[in-house]
């Protein structure tokens, strides 16, 4: 019975030891980087996608539609 689940246990820890070498080395997203522009109105628009914010005092650091960084701080 031992060596069975030995077995078992080394054709498992094989099987990961594949799929983990045929894992991309890279899984990741670009950041897209915006700003917000403000308009005459005083509303906010991401300079990415132009989704558009009204209050100044909750600007973001990402942008809650696109999810571009704000490369600007938030005061």
């Amino acid at each position: 019975m031992l060596e069975i689940d030995d077995r078992r246990e080394a054709h498992e820890a094989s099987y990961i030891r594949k799929h983990v070498r045929e894992m991309p080395e890279e899984d990741v997203k670009p950041v897209a980087h915006a700003h917000w522009n403000e308009d005459e109105y005083g509303f906010y628009s991401c300079s990415n996608c132009g989704y558009e914010w009204d209050e100044a005092e909750y600007k973001t650091k990402y942008c809650p539609e696109c999810g571009a960084k704000m490369d600007e701080e938030v005061e």
